[in-house]
């Protein structure tokens, strides 16, 4: 790795903010034990929920963004 990827790697865990009750996000969610496997759904919801937490921390530019926020646009349900 680089120097300045290294730089920015950390080894400590910080605590997220947790989204309010009324965003849909902030329900959790169970995850089967290691080695049993999570299912295509809970594994798309999971990556999504990464793209979103990585994009509230700024790691992506706008553009990025963008193509992200469009695709995740697919698989949510509208009522």
């Amino acid at each position: 790795m680089s120097e300045n990827v290294e730089k920015n790697i950390e080894s400590v865990v910080t605590p997220v903010e947790t989204p309010t009750p009324s965003t849909p996000q902030s329900q959790t969610v169970s995850l089967p034990p290691p080695g049993k496997p999570l299912g295509q759904q809970l594994a798309l919801e999971l990556l999504c929920r990464a793209v979103n937490l990585a994009q509230s921390r700024g790691s992506y530019t706008l553009d990025e963004a963008s193509v992200f926020n469009r695709a995740i646009k697919e698989f949510l349900v509208k009522n």
